[in-house]
């Protein structure tokens, strides 16, 4: 086959492709050979398999992905436009541009949705999930816009880093392992990007005892654990509420609970396995500080459960009665470690630093 009847055939191909994208399909080889011949036989062209593979091939890629997932140290990849990415690692962020077009961009967000069967669309334009992605575990998150979707690539560590690598210096390692293994309840506060996630699943691989039964239950799976000691519950695998996934988990046995982010309901969620009298439990929350770490848990309590009747002081006092400590993590290392002791009765905050 010439140059030329190469190009008629491809270009076929990929407007059959990206119509049957945009209906939500993914068509599979068979299909995609069968329209190749049927095309052929009109335009009196041969058809060589080789070439048929090749187009398919070129089609269904993630090759543009794929490419910047080897980056050394890569934490994340933002694409507002199709060319355009911004890069960032453990060490620098910066921009690069790349040689995609738009429409092999958005062909590929939409293949990406297809294969992970998420809707994506004018009345669910957001979406955030959890897949593989050339042997790395990456959250995807796509924003819809008139002309192409922006997409984010976080990438979860495959493997965790040490507890000394969070630490800067050698007396805040005992005290962190201490109250790990003296069972207490923890939540790790931090902002976005800042390691809390890192740092959770350090202590989940290296600091909590192999023989413990642990259950992690998080809305996307982002904890990239894998133990025979460890059952991992996730909304995305099973399409139930976070508060269907704590009731099973109390069905499992475990020693300790482990709850994903802390984002908007799971803040109720957190509060029910504190409740359990499940001791060692372990969650993050999106905070300035370790302090403000327990305000913000009361706003979203109050927020997501009106019965609680705005009652900020009435909810503090709840929370401190079961949160034992709180880690507050920047920039990748702990900044604080708090001992909560009480409250006042207008709902001042008691504690003890121990970094």
């Amino acid at each position: 086959m010439n140059a030329a009847n190469f190009n008629l055939l491809e270009n076929y191909l990929s407007q059959f492709f990206d119509e049957k994208l945009i209906h939500g399909l993914m068509p599979s080889y068979n299909e995609f050979l069968y329209a190749s011949k049927m095309f052929s036989e009109e335009n009196s062209l041969n058809v060589d398999n080789l070439f048929m593979r090749e187009i398919y091939k070129n089609l269904t890629t993630f090759e543009p992905l794929e490419y910047l997932l080897e980056i050394d140290e890569l934490e994340e990849l933002i694409f507002q436009v199709h060319n355009i990415v911004k890069i960032k690692t453990a060490k620098i962020s910066y921009i690069k541009h790349i040689k995609l077009s738009e429409r092999k961009y958005i062909r590929m967000c939409r293949t990406l949705l297809i294969k992970n069967k998420i809707s994506f669309n004018h009345k669910e334009p957001f979406c955030s999930y959890t897949t593989q992605l050339n042997n790395y575990l990456v959250r995807l998150t796509m924003l819809k816009k008139k002309d192409c979707p922006i997409l984010i690539c976080r990438v979860m560590n495959k493997s965790s880093f040490s507890l000394k690598s969070f630490c800067t210096d050698e007396k805040h390692i005992s005290i962190v392992q201490n109250i790990i293994k003296g069972r207490r309840n923890i939540l790790i506060a931090g902002k976005t990007g800042s390691g809390k996630t890192s740092l959770l699943q350090s202590i989940l691989i290296n600091e909590i005892e192999s023989d413990e039964q642990l259950c992690v239950i998080e809305d996307l799976k982002e904890i990239n654990v894998i133990s025979k000691n460890i059952i991992h519950l996730t909304n995305s695998d099973f399409n139930r509420p976070i508060e269907d996934l704590i009731s099973w988990s109390l069905r499992l046995s475990p020693d300790r609970i482990i709850l994903g982010e802390i984002r908007s309901r799971e803040a109720i969620s957190f509060l029910n396995i504190l409740n359990t009298g499940h001791k060692g439990s372990l969650s993050t929350i999106h905070a300035n500080t370790a302090k403000d770490a327990i305000d913000r848990l009361c706003f979203l309590i109050n927020f997501y459960n009106k019965e609680m009747n705005n009652n900020h002081t009435q909810i503090k006092k709840l929370l401190v009665s079961f949160i034992d400590e709180i880690i507050y993590v920047d920039n990748k290392k702990i900044k604080e470690v708090i001992k909560i002791k009480g409250t006042s009765k207008e709902g001042a905050l008691y504690f003890e630093n121990k970094i």
